[in-house]
């Protein structure tokens, strides 16, 4: 009986190997590093496009004082010249005058487009701040849900190599046309080969078996199918005690 309870083995490490892959996809599916992943490279983007903003902010910044400070030169020498008693024709004197007012308005202009300019960089700065503050949070809670994950993951990896491990071993033990038909009768009987009796009834299909099956099954000297579901019949005492 020893090659139907070496095929019985098999066929537990079968399901258990089965039962790790269907854990393992499970924790792949409910796992949050894609979307978490996802939402650090967009928060990412969204900072570096924030930060190259105030950079441009920044340069318009300091060209609009550049032309402040040129405007208010400019402004400047033409005051000199129109009260350094020089200018004596009327019609210059108000060319200059005009001139000076029309810089002096787009001092106006340079000087509140500075005040806006300024507001919207302390804006911006304190908006990089706050979100370079909430990325490291989101780094390190990746990091620690990556941890996490990773631990469960390895886990199972683990568990799945030493029950395949323990297949191989299994596989030398039993002669390969047991083999062929295990295989065979796992493909179509939906992963359970092999049967065991509970009183008098098959485990696969949980139909009545006649008593010479069963005495046939319990001799443990040969193959024995269930005339119903086709699955090889296993009978162990301590199994049954175990299934009862």
């Amino acid at each position: 009986m020893n090659f139907l309870a070496d095929l019985w083995k098999l066929q537990k490490n079968d399901l258990k190997i089965e039962q790790l892959k269907e854990d393992f996809r499970a924790l792949e599916a409910k796992n949050k590093l894609k979307p978490f992943k996802k939402r650090l490279i967009s928060d990412k983007e969204v900072l570096e496009a924030i930060k190259t903003k105030l950079s441009g902010m920044k340069r318009e910044f300091k060209k609009t004082e550049l032309d402040y400070n040129d405007l208010s030169l400019k402004a400047t020498e033409l005051e000199k010249k129109l009260y350094s008693g020089e200018i004596k024709n009327l019609k210059e004197m108000e060319q200059l005058t005009k001139q000076l007012e029309n810089i002096n308005q787009n001092k106006e202009i340079k000087e509140d487009l500075s005040l806006e300019l300024i507001e919207g960089i302390e804006k911006l700065e304190k908006e990089i701040k706050r979100r370079e503050q909430n990325l490291i949070l989101a780094i390190q809670e990746y990091k620690q849900e990556m941890l996490k994950y990773r631990k469960e993951a390895d886990k199972i990896e683990e568990e799945i190599f030493d029950q395949e491990l323990q297949r191989e071993q299994l596989l030398e033990k039993i002669d390969k046309k047991y083999i062929v038909l295990y295989e065979e009768l796992k493909r179509n009987k939906q992963g359970i080969a092999i049967a065991t009796i509970k009183g008098q009834n098959c485990s696969g299909c949980r139909v009545s078996l006649p008593s010479m099956i069963v005495s046939m099954t319990k001799a443990g000297n040969t193959i024995v199918k269930c005339e119903n579901c086709g699955r090889i019949l296993f009978w162990h005492k301590e199994l049954e005690q175990e299934d009862s």
